[in-house]
């Protein structure tokens, strides 16, 4: 699915972008980063709102944005609400044993 795809790119971008580093070594590109990041997070939420609509509308909802099918914008500055973890993280060795499971299945 190509919005998986755009996802994995936009993480590659933070990634790269380190901002985490650029906070104290040049402000301006870690506040360019971020806040492309959450233009990319807005528009997912509203791309991918049919397939995860309960946390779509989370995401819009802690980004003032609507969930309408078009471009949305987060101006820059915007204070977030307090936020929540959307997804908690899967440990590798439950994925690897429902991965066997389903391969002694086929």
């Amino acid at each position: 699915m190509k919005y998986f795809e755009f996802a994995r790119s936009a993480n590659k971008f933070f990634d790269t972008q380190q901002p985490w580093i650029t906070r104290t070594a040049d402000q301006t590109a870690c506040k360019n980063t971020l806040y492309q990041c959450v233009q990319i997070i807005a528009n997912l939420a509203v791309l991918l709102y049919p397939f995860l609509p309960f946390s779509s509308e989370k995401v819009c909802g802690w980004l003032g944005i609507s969930s309408k099918w078009e471009k949305q914008s987060v101006s820059a500055g915007y204070l977030l609400p307090e936020v929540e973890i959307l997804f908690q993280r899967i440990d590798k060795k439950v994925i690897e044993a429902e991965t066997e499971k389903l391969s002694g299945q086929i």
